[in-house]
């Protein structure tokens, strides 16, 4: 939406600028006309036609500038009040008081467009730091499940422990069985991820397709447009990512890394020892994953983690 916004700001301000200097030029023609006299031989009545048509000229692109200003959301209500003072001093002949007009309402006009470019740029950053916060105290949110769940257990725990041979205790602290892959890909990466699962006692999470595409989208967009973080520059959300893709699961979570990397052990051990992105793999309402890796334009792998439940 910024990236957008910023476009469409240069796209009005850049023909402002060409038609402000114009215009400026055209003043000073209309009041220099003893000079224009000279270069054209003394021909008023040709100088008084050519100046009738650039007039007419600056008239039609004040007109394309408004209308793209209204587009853009601008209220153009005074502009046009202004538009219709210089129809009327043109259709008078009062030709130097229509381009007086056009000059004063078209840097009205600028104005009201830089206006309104900021409004837009202050609501994108507002919604921008709405979601950061709605995604800090989900996350916040999962973390306290997450401890609520481990004390339960361990109450439990507790409750039901009795005298057993060693044979039967070591039975009752198995985990499950994982095959590990070694290789640096979606699969290897589950595989290490359903590990460390495993160890806690934590159901292993199953490969979904919708969030492996969500995963694959979110890794081509920070490739493409060369960055690294769990916003992308024009405000999108790994949530939305995953919606658009059509995720629709009640919980979601997302891990993502950049490294020079060289198995899926070593990249799952980041995670492993970052609290946060621990957390995320550690959750015990997660039942689902999908998985994205590959390389940047510098040669470093960017691997993208979603986690989600149906």
């Amino acid at each position: 939406m910024r990236g957008h916004a910023r476009r469409l700001f240069r796209s009005l301000i850049y023909p402002l600028v060409f038609i402000v200097a114009t215009a400026a030029t055209l003043q000073v023609v209309f009041f220099q006309s003893g000079a224009v006299d000279q270069f054209f031989g003394g021909d008023q009545q040709e100088y008084q036609s050519i100046q009738i048509n650039n007039l007419a000229k600056r008239q039609q692109s004040y007109r394309e500038l408004l209308i793209a200003a209204k587009d853009f959301g601008v209220d153009v209500a005074t502009a046009e009040q202004g538009e219709e003072k210089v129809k009327f001093a043109f259709r008078a002949g009062d030709y130097a008081t229509a381009a007086y007009l056009l000059l004063d309402h078209r840097t009205l006009l600028e104005e009201l467009i830089l206006q309104k470019h900021q409004e837009v740029i202050q609501d994108e950053e507002s919604r921008v730091r709405e979601e950061l916060r709605l995604a800090e105290e989900a996350r916040l949110a999962a973390e306290n499940a997450k401890a609520e769940e481990a004390k339960r257990l361990a109450s439990t725990a507790k409750r039901t422990t009795k005298k057993t041979s060693p044979k039967t205790a070591s039975s009752t602290t198995s985990t499950q069985s994982v095959n590990l892959i070694s290789t640096l890909s979606p699969a290897g990466v589950i595989s290490w991820t359903n590990h460390y699962r495993s160890q806690h006692q934590l159901g292993l999470l199953a490969s979904d397709s919708t969030l492996t595409k969500a995963a694959q989208n979110r890794l081509q967009d920070m490739v493409a447009n060369n960055y690294f973080a769990h916003v992308s520059p024009s405000g999108v959300t790994p949530f939305q990512v995953a919606q658009a893709a059509g995720f629709t699961g009640r919980s979601f979570g997302e891990n993502i890394a950049m490294g020079p990397f060289s198995s899926a052990e070593e990249l799952v051990d980041a995670w492993m020892n970052s609290p946060g992105h621990k957390a995320n793999i550690l959750t015990s309402g997660f039942t689902h994953i999908g998985v994205a890796i590959g390389k940047n334009s510098e040669g470093s792998w960017i691997a993208v983690q979603l986690f989600g439940s149906y």
